[in-house]
């Protein structure tokens, strides 16, 4: 029972710094990718979560959006910070950080998208 008890302590752990991790390259990767004229500006709500979430069933759509592929120039970002943000990942993979899944997408198009790791049976 105890060792149970530690793999879900582990895993846990191993699930908070991933999360916190992705909180911070998606920062990173902002903060990469915008020229110096550039400036964030706040994107509406795409899913109305209401909506999605109602208590009492609703014949109502539930409202999506079709995302397209992009060149990140067409949105203000640089090739370069893209690439600093996937060598940054893969250094991390490199280091042992057992995966990540990353996507940057403005204006209903997605600018990068890219799985990284592997399965490591624990």
């Amino acid at each position: 029972m105890k060792d149970k008890s530690s793999l879900f302590r582990i895993l846990l752990a191993l699930t908070a710094t991933l999360l916190l991790v992705i909180l911070i390259v998606a920062a990173f990767s902002i903060y990469l990718s915008l020229d110096d004229n550039s400036s964030i500006e706040p994107t509406p709500s795409i899913i109305d979560i209401s909506q999605t979430h109602s208590p009492e069933p609703t014949d109502e759509p539930i409202k999506t959006v079709s995302l397209s592929y992009a060149e990140p120039s067409d949105f203000g970002f640089s090739q370069d910070g893209i690439d600093n943000l996937d060598n940054f990942i893969e250094s991390e993979i490199n280091a042992g950080f057992p995966g990540a899944v990353i996507m940057v997408a403005r204006n209903d198009n997605i600018i990068f998208h890219k799985s990284y790791g592997y399965f490591k049976d624990v």
